[in-house]
């Protein structure tokens, strides 16, 4: 795992280069040169452009989807809005991430990096509900199967190069969000 400082500096890099080229084609070299460190350092920090993509868009969502002061789908719709917002930055962070797929040392990154985007939703869903269950008799499995169609209709629009609006989005996921909100209104059985 990267520092948040490492972090924080490397996405002050990308974000200048990825204004002005495709994330597919920026390397190592590259942003060691900008980042006036060496390629040691680089490994010794990030471990590949792979990884330090993939870490600074989990980040990203992580950042962007906060459950703790709204209700569920506001926060989500934050996401879906800075996701619209920034779509060139997302998108060329993916062109970063699947730029070495077919390299043998990024294979098994790049089975895990989809798997990680649900998981971080999967928790977040889980944590909101219980932050905000009335009586803390709620269904995993139910809260689980709500953020896995999320994350199904995140994982296209994005596979789609973002195309849609955030708003054609959220309605999309109206149906799951509505199943997280009523896991939060359930009432104990006695």
């Amino acid at each position: 795992m990267i520092t948040s400082i490492k972090l924080l500096e490397a996405n002050q890099i990308l974000a200048q280069v990825l204004d002005s080229e495709r994330g597919s084609e920026i390397n190592v070299k590259k942003f060691c040169k900008l980042a006036a460190c060496s390629r040691p350092t680089f490994y010794a920090h990030y471990g590949s452009m792979r990884q330090l993509s993939a870490e600074l868009l989990l980040k990203k969502l992580d950042q962007h989807l906060y459950f703790a002061t709204s209700d569920y789908g506001n926060s989500l719709k934050r996401l879906l809005t800075y996701m619209e917002k920034d779509r060139c930055f997302i998108l060329n962070l993916l062109a970063l991430i699947d730029a070495e797929k077919g390299k043998i040392k990024g294979k098994e990154f790049a089975a895990r990096f989809p798997q990680k985007v649900e998981w971080l939703l999967r928790k977040k869903t889980v944590c909101y509900v219980d932050a905000h269950s009335l009586s803390g008799d709620y269904s995993i499995k139910t809260l689980n199967n709500a953020a896995h169609i999320i994350y199904a209709i995140l994982y296209e629009w994005l596979a789609e190069g973002l195309q849609l609006s955030a708003r054609d989005v959220y309605d999309r996921c109206q149906l799951a969000i509505e199943i997280v909100e009523e896991q939060t209104s359930k009432k104990a059985l006695l």
